[in-house]
């Protein structure tokens, strides 16, 4: 039976930053045209440049939640009137009536707030 380490922050760490090396290399080697890993490395190349597209790939993604969660005047205009919430009123006569109810844009970045610190808890590994 395979025994499972535990991984430390620190062994995480190392490995992401042999990730950025080799990503950085091979994205050097890309922009200067220089022959491609895997032209003539067999299947070692090859699995480097899936590993490459993978982790360029996986940044990208990263790149597009960070810019989801973070407040600006592209996502005040993403969300703004995209959220609404159903309150209790009176209406003239006194009656009891529901309505629809926007949410305002600072609640939404305190929510964006919220889950960008949960998140980050989790990346840590102190969320509950």
């Amino acid at each position: 039976m395979t025994q499972i380490l535990p991984v430390l922050q620190a062994d995480h760490d190392a490995v992401q930053a042999f990730h950025r090396t080799m990503l950085d290399r091979l994205m050097s080697d890309v922009k200067s045209q220089r022959p491609k890993l895997g032209d003539d490395e067999g299947d070692a190349g090859t699995l480097v440049q899936a590993f490459a597209r993978h982790r360029t790939t996986a940044e990208a993604g990263k790149r597009e939640l960070v810019e989801a969660l973070t407040p600006s005047g592209a996502t005040k205009a993403a969300y703004s009137g995209e959220f609404e919430m159903t309150v209790s009123d009176t209406d003239e006569d006194g009656h009891e009536c529901w309505r629809k109810v926007l949410v305002p844009w600072d609640v939404i970045k305190q929510i964006m707030a919220a889950i960008s610190a949960r998140a980050t808890l989790a990346k840590h590994g102190d969320a509950a």
